[in-house]
């Protein structure tokens, strides 16, 4: 254990001699076990220093701090940042696993999720044992559990990865949020593959400001080596500028050049699927060979050009790792989606949506997606979005006004979710007023519930045949797909005289699209 503390950047050490010990990493004090190195990290609402006394009284041998903390009278090592320091320590104390897997990095405001889940589709129609580390769910092989934090802390995120080497995963697709690359949980992980899928405004709260957001997003290509590969989005003006960041080897895709490495071209969009072909402009040296110039055809049964952009990067990335044309496509066909990301719930005499909502460019291509479906009549249920105050609830506010309009949609029902919030997820009077202050203002006429339960009914009692409802809004809303669906099953074998078996196999069937979810 003492090899590790001496490969660490360190300012100074204090108290320190050859016998240091340790047998555990620990940054929590209340989680700190005899024997353990605690690592005080200086967080956005409390400082670890404060309580590295409780951390010494619960067993911990040796501290590392930013600050030297003199009554403690344990070895100390004073670092720089001990976030990195954290991150350091936590990837040599787990072998270095990210070196052992093909692991690949995804970054960008939206499609993260899809995209992963998308390579993961395919790597499970391939020979590769793979894992996912995302906003969802983190799976090892067979193994999925539900994930708390879109990247996770570095100490977890190295330990779930050297569980996947000792289960003998050979590939990792991973979501690399802006905080976890501002907040180096990613620090001293080896990507194989790293990829920008696309930059819009987001994040402010966290970052400050579009500039400081767009340096966070841009950690990752400069973790890049000359052995990696940089997959860069080339419609995207902010993401062209990441070209600049990275030693490694850059490649481009998109729609709009043919110049670039991978383009889709001949896109059709329709309201149940969408196609397109796919096509390799220039040779690529890959460690499995040359990836020659080719064009294939791709058919996906998720809709939208989102999806166009988050399949092209997943078909690309399994090109450059060596998977066969005809695995891609057929796991793109099956591909049917990733849980609240403009998920289909229900299918059948109307039609319900299930979207994230996450931020203003998400909130857009949502109603962007609307627009090429077929329907009779659209309601939009909106959950605002609790404890994250008046800035984001007014972008959120002006995208969705901006939304409605474009699908000629005047009125809209919200909802508060009371029945359902936690504390993290209540929203106050304030963001509350400035939601429907903006829409009442843009014309849009507004209903509210505080009961998430009274809106779903409420969408509901106005949804005839043929007919579109969208559900939309971050964590707080979460409940909803479930919750929608019995619902639905409840009136339905109200109305209907079946049999027990029928209404069996009508409540296997109705809740058959949610029933993987990893957060129910």
């Amino acid at each position: 254990m003492l090899s590790i503390l001496r490969k660490i950047e360190y300012i100074k050490k204090v108290n320190f001699d050859e016998k240091v010990f340790f047998s555990g990493i620990s940054y929590h004090s209340q989680k700190v076990k005899q024997g353990d190195l605690f690592v005080c990290i200086k967080g956005y609402k409390s400082d670890g220093h404060k309580y590295a006394g409780d951390a010494v009284q619960r067993g911990a041998v040796v501290l590392v701090v930013e600050d030297y903390q003199p009554q403690l009278k344990i070895p100390q090592i004073v670092v720089q940042n001990s976030r990195r320091a954290l991150a350091h320590i936590s990837s040599i104390y787990c072998n270095d696993s990210s070196k052992k897997l093909k692991t690949v990095g995804i970054t960008g405001t939206n499609g993260k999720t899809t995209t992963t889940y998308m390579i993961d589709k395919i790597f499970n129609h391939s020979t590769m044992t793979n894992g996912l580390i995302g906003s969802v769910s983190i799976k090892n092989g067979a193994e999925v559990i539900p994930s708390k934090l879109t990247t996770p802390e570095s100490l977890e995120l190295q330990k779930h990865l050297s569980a996947m080497v000792e289960n003998n995963i050979e590939a990792v697709a991973m979501e690399v949020s802006s905080s976890g690359l501002d907040l180096d949980r990613v620090a001293f992980i080896d990507y194989d593959i790293g990829i920008v899928n696309n930059i819009f405004r987001d994040h402010l709260d966290l970052h400050g400001s579009f500039e400081e957001y767009l340096e966070a997003k841009k950690k990752l290509f400069r973790m890049l080596d000359e052995n990696s590969f940089a997959l860069i989005n080339g419609d995207c003006t902010y993401s062209r500028e990441f070209a600049k960041e990275s030693t490694a080897r850059n490649l481009t895709f998109g729609m709009k050049e043919s110049s670039f490495n991978f383009t889709a071209k001949d896109v059709k969009i329709s309201g149940d699927e969408t196609s397109y072909t796919f096509c390799v402009n220039h040779p690529i040296e890959t460690e499995n060979g040359v990836i020659e110039p080719v064009n294939f055809t791709i058919e996906l049964q998720v809709i939208g050009e989102h999806n166009v952009y988050n399949s092209l990067v997943a078909a690309a990335v399994s090109l450059l790792l060596g998977v066969d044309v005809s695995i891609i496509r057929k796991s793109l066909y099956e591909f049917a989606g990733v849980e609240r990301r403009f998920e289909l719930i229900y299918n059948h005499d109307f039609k319900v949506i299930d979207d994230q909502f996450g931020n203003e460019s998400q909130i857009q291509v949502s109603f962007d997606t609307i627009k090429q479906m077929n329907y009779n009549n659209l309601s939009v249920l909106y959950g605002i979005r609790g404890n994250r105050g008046k800035v984001v609830n007014s972008e959120s506010a002006e995208a969705i006004a901006r939304g409605l309009k474009d699908v000629n949609l005047d009125s809209i029902i919200l909802t508060t979710y009371s029945d359902y919030t936690t504390s993290k997820d209540q929203v106050s009077k304030e963001e509350l007023d400035c939601v429907v202050d903006i829409l009442k203002r843009e014309g849009i006429r507004c209903t509210v519930y505080e009961s998430l339960s009274e809106s779903l009914q409420a969408v509901l009692r106005q949804t005839g045949e043929n007919d579109l409802i969208l559900i939309g809004g971050c964590q707080g809303m979460d409940p909803a797909a479930e919750l929608m669906l019995q619902f639905i099953y409840e009136e339905k074998i109200r109305k209907f005289q079946w049999s027990e078996k029928e209404i069996e196999e009508f409540k296997n069937h109705i809740f058959a699209p949610i029933v993987e979810r990893v957060s129910l």
